[in-house]
């Protein structure tokens, strides 16, 4: 079933968002601030503490503006909303960072364990978390030149094995549960120790997601273990 367009709550307010631009949107509400309120833009003195965080998160400016009618209680149209983001110089266009400085920051994220991730997610990194301003193009070119292996693995749709240490049994398990049984009724879930790579669990139960069901299946194993 496909929707032209969702209705998004954020407890007080509602409006009207495109599905592309709901989970953005309803994350944004779920995150900001309690403490922030505003009637009308005139009663700042700026507007890059409500401008700038969003632009640099990449959001467009249609969900700006929805963003600041429901939780800023700032209504401004779109079109005003670009000459502000135009008055305060953040054009996206040309304002690009260094090759040295993104292959920098790809590497670090190799280091950190960001290994099997494709290049949208690693774009999508550079510019929201390392303030690094990139194109995809760029970064695909780049991970295809440092990761020839692994762009071929991702292109195949194959996973590449991690490589971690252990230092013991429990020290790290591998959990995982199947749902293709879930509409008749049966959830399953396992678990795998890391060091030894014995079967921990291997139930069907009535859910294989709730927090509480997967902790008693951990404590029951590491009971049973200690008797």
């Amino acid at each position: 079933m496909q929707f032209s367009e969702i209705r998004v709550h954020d407890g007080q307010h509602c409006f009207v968002t495109k599905p592309e631009r709901a989970v953005r949107v309803v994350l944004t509400l779920h995150k900001a601030s309690d403490n922030i309120s505003m009637t009308t833009c005139r009663e700042r003195k700026g507007y890059k503490e409500y401008v700038h965080p969003y632009f640099s998160q990449l959001y467009t400016s249609t969900d700006v503006k929805d963003i600041w009618s429901n939780i800023h209680h700032i209504q401004q149209s779109e079109r005003h909303l670009k000459r502000i983001k135009k008055r305060l110089n953040l054009q996206r266009a040309d304002q690009y960072s260094p090759i040295e400085t993104v292959v920098h920051q790809i590497v670090r994220l190799y280091g950190e364990g960001y290994v099997n991730i494709g290049y949208r997610f690693m774009w999508k990194l550079l510019n929201v978390m390392c303030g690094v301003r990139v194109t995809q193009q760029t970064v695909r070119i780049v991970i295809a030149a440092l990761d020839p292996e692994g762009v071929n693995v991702r292109s195949r749709n194959r996973l590449r094995r991690r490589h971690y240490s252990s230092w013991g049994p429990y020290f790290t398990i591998h959990i995982d549960g199947y749902d293709k049984l879930k509409p008749f009724g049966i959830a399953i879930h396992g678990a795998i120790d890391g060091f030894s790579r014995k079967v921990l669990w291997l139930k069907a139960g009535y859910t294989n997601d709730n927090p509480k069901y997967i902790a008693g299946l951990l404590s029951k194993d590491i009971t049973d273990c200690l008797e």
